[in-house]
């Protein structure tokens, strides 16, 4: 099963460009900013998406602060929950032409980046904060994070979303309970989604945004949370626009993407990365040992709540 996310999330921040998009301060906002993006969020389009196979698509969405989910059978809504509000129900069908009017005309963004990286038995050099601080030094490094930074903050990760919108039991079960329980899966969608704008960042989240600040580099992040906004740092989505305008010597100036709350490859970015940066290495701070790490890559392991204060630091 593929998972893909679709994100359409309105901030009406005007965003500076340099020279290099990867290179630059996050954007800094006040407190009133941060309240007017939760507000926006809230009312904005966002959408999660498994793909079962090339014919069948489930969407959940949340659309201006209504919850539901579309079922699709070749591109085409079948069967759904609150797609009676035509508002909705135009946002769909105009997806839906755009995507298929954009296929193979290079105007789509596919969810992957390249074949995400995954290695069997991941050997990674294991490296202590003193040791990451010797690497860094003279060196440009960026931020990208996942799903596993937010846990502290109560954010369901991935398998724990899954698991309330009932797609960890199977085809037949899960069919069961969009039939039966379509109210109650389309709630639990919008239960995560009100955590995600209402929940408060952690210390390791402002340790990222303060070295982020202080070293002028970029946090890139998978996470549909506004917890970063909530430090005052405007960080830059995988699935939004902005990205797309890196250059390959963007990436190639970047000699450390340190990975953090990540746990796979799950869009292909580590393997893009590396694609577009052959010179690149990536440094993971994690509990575990993810298997996106070659054997010439690093792994910090230590709880992200204690070691990126602690960098902030150092660094």
């Amino acid at each position: 099963m593929i998972k893909q996310i679709v994100i359409f999330v309105l901030l009406n921040l005007n965003l500076s460009l340099s020279a290099n998009l990867f290179l630059q301060k996050p954007q800094t906002i006040s407190s009133e900013q941060i309240d007017q993006i939760v507000q926006q969020a809230q009312s904005s389009d966002l959408h999660f998406s498994w793909i079962f196979n090339k014919a069948c698509c489930l969407t959940f969405f949340q659309s201006t602060g209504q919850h539901g989910f579309m079922f699709r059978v070749g591109g085409l809504p079948v069967y759904g929950c609150n797609l009676l509000n035509i508002n909705n129900l135009k946002k769909a069908c105009v997806y839906l032409k755009n995507k298929i009017q954009n296929r193979g005309s290079g105007q789509a963004k596919s969810y992957f980046y390249a074949q995400p990286l995954k290695f069997e038995n991941p050997e990674p050099y294991k490296i202590t904060l003193e040791e990451l601080k010797n690497l860094l030094e003279n060196k440009n490094f960026i931020f990208y994070t996942g799903a596993g930074l937010s846990a502290a903050a109560s954010i369901p990760t991935m398998p724990i979303l899954e698991r309330s919108l009932k797609m960890d039991q199977g085809a037949k079960k899960l069919a069961q309970a969009l039939l039966l329980q379509p109210k109650i899966l389309a709630q639990a969608f919008g239960d995560f989604c009100n955590i995600a704008f209402q929940a408060q960042p952690t210390p390791a989240h402002f340790a990222i945004s303060q070295i982020a600040q202080n070293k002028s580099l970029a946090i890139l992040t998978e996470n549909v949370d506004l917890l970063h906004h909530r430090t005052g740092s405007v960080p830059i989505n995988m699935h939004g626009d902005e990205i797309y305008n890196a250059t390959t010597s963007d990436f190639q100036a970047i000699d450390f993407l340190i990975c953090i709350g990540l746990s796979r490859d799950d869009c292909g970015f580590m393997a893009y990365y590396k694609r577009q940066n052959p010179n690149g290495k990536i440094i993971a701070l994690d509990l575990n040992t993810p298997n996106y790490l070659s054997s010439e890559d690093y792994l910090l392991q230590d709880d992200l709540q204690v070691i990126l204060p602690q960098m902030a630091q150092k660094i």
